[in-house]
C-alpha cells in the first residue's frame, strides 16, 4: 500500500528450523495473547451472523430488493471507508475490527437476499434453480 512494513517486538529462540534449511530466521515475540484473536473472530462471526438475523427482520416490513439496495450501498460506503482509512491514516486493530464487523453485518444481509432475487425469476422449477446456486458462505 505504498509504505514498507515493519513489526517491533523482542527476538526469541525458536525451533531453529529455518537455518536446518538454510534460511535463519528471526522469531518475534507477540505483544497480545493468542486468545485475543479469538474474541476478534468472535466479534466478526457475530457481524455475519446478526447479519442474517437482521435480514430476518428487515424482511418482514420491506421488499428483499430494497433490503438487498439498502444493504449492498451500506457494504460499498464501508469498504470505501476502510480502503480510505488504510491508504491515509492506517487503521489499528479495533478500528479494522469494527469496520469488517459492520462489512459482515452487511453481508449477513445482502448474501441471502441475493440467492433469493437470483432464483425469483425460475419460481416454477425453484428447486432446480437453487440447487444451481453456491452457497455464499463456501465460496468466502
Amino acid at each position: 500500500l505504498g509504505r514498507r512494513y515493519s513489526y517491533c517486538g523482542r527476538v526469541v529462540r525458536g525451533q531453529q528450523l529455518g537455518r536446518q534449511l538454510g534460511f535463519p530466521t528471526a522469531n518475534l515475540r507477540w505483544p497480545q495473547n493468542s486468545q485475543g484473536f479469538g474474541g476478534i473472530f468472535a466479534i466478526l462471526a457475530g457481524g455475519m451472523i446478526g447479519g442474517g438475523q437482521l435480514n430476518h427482520l428487515l424482511v418482514r416490513y420491506r421488499e428483499s430488493r430494497q433490503v438487498f439496495r439498502a444493504a449492498l450501498l451500506m457494504q460499498i460506503a464501508t469498504a470505501a471507508v476502510f480502503l480510505a482509512g488504510v491508504l491515509t491514516i492506517g487503521l489499528g486493530l479495533w478500528a479494522t475490527v469494527a469496520v469488517l464487523f459492520v462489512f459482515l453485518l452487511c453481508s449477513g444481509v445482502t448474501y441471502p437476499n441475493a440467492a433469493a432475487l437470483a432464483i425469483e425469476p425460475f419460481s416454477r422449477h425453484i428447486g432446480s434453480a437453487s440447487a444451481l446456486l453456491p452457497s455464499p458462505v463456501i465460496t468466502l
